[in-house]
């Protein structure tokens, strides 16, 4: 079993156990804003999704902080050298916390220097400044518009690599 981690962050892989706290995150009107399908998603879904999981290459953690589960941070939809990213705090007590970033440079050193991807690509709604800030403080530049609603951004394994130390520093910060 493939947990990353460092002091204070530990991901570990999403279980059949942990599928209805996510769906009932994934469902809060606060996470729900800001995603593509904007209908709520009920139990049996949710169950067919995450059994098809079980048929892709993907990677999808909960994100844990003091032995409590605070959201989900997933790569998927991989391709060649290249995979999408996402990532949500469910927990709203951790958000605005610094677990955000901890979590995500958690999943980009795994994909760039565990798995050796060349490229991630991050959807977000083109409305949310707020995510597109973040992913652009990450290292991520847009790339493309996907339609009206969403924009695709992308880092790459270099541009990561220029980051690493700032990154990586700035978890430490942020965790304090």
């Amino acid at each position: 079993m493939l947990n990353l981690n460092n002091k204070e962050i530990v991901l570990k892989p999403l279980a059949l156990a942990d599928i209805e706290l996510v769906r009932v995150w994934r469902n809060s009107p606060a996470i729900l804003a800001n995603m593509e399908y904007q209908l709520e998603i009920s139990a049996a879904q949710q169950l067919k999704w995450f059994e098809s999981l079980q048929n892709e290459t993907c990677y999808y953690f909960i994100i844990w902080v003091n032995n409590v589960k605070v959201g989900l941070v997933h790569l998927n939809k991989f391709e060649n050298d290249t995979a999408h990213v996402g990532l949500f705090i469910g927990n709203p007590n951790f958000v605005g916390t610094g677990v955000s970033v901890g979590a995500s440079v958690l999943i980009l050193s795994f994909a760039f220097e565990e798995l050796k991807l060349i490229k991630l690509f991050a959807k977000v709604k083109a409305s949310n400044q707020i995510a597109i800030n973040y992913n652009e403080s990450l290292g991520f530049e847009f790339s493309n518009t996907l339609n009206d609603t969403f924009s695709q951004f992308i880092i790459t394994q270099q541009k990561y690599f220029q980051k690493a130390d700032y990154l990586k520093k700035l978890v430490q910060t942020a965790m304090q």
